[in-house]
């Protein structure tokens, strides 16, 4: 009787999170990478140099300039925690003046 209870406590969210998961998943394998300043090379008028590639979802966009600019439309603040996780595992950004390497 008492698992029971606790089952049906847990269904809503654990279906809630595994549909979060999942959209995200497909949005994820469904993105591309697109070219976008880091805001460390400045042109001498001000503008910034697009100097890396940086992996989008196909839905909901977040674009961090150095430490300056924050950019997210609703989708992306939406599922900002998993593209935050996702760009540090598996698409990492791509930078044209990587002296690293």
């Amino acid at each position: 009787m008492l698992a029971k209870k606790i089952i049906n406590k847990y269904r809503l969210p654990t279906i809630i999170l595994v549909g979060y998961l999942a959209i995200y998943f497909v949005n994820s394998i469904s993105g591309s990478y697109a070219i976008s300043p880091t805001g460390k090379i400045n042109y001498s008028f001000g503008m910034s140099v697009m100097d890396r590639v940086q992996w989008d979802p196909e839905f909901g966009c977040i674009r961090l300039t150095g430490s300056q600019s924050f950019f997210a439309d609703p989708l992306g603040l939406l599922f900002l925690p998993l593209i935050v996780v996702d760009r540090l595992v598996w698409h990492r950004d791509i930078n044209y003046f990587d002296t690293h390497g």
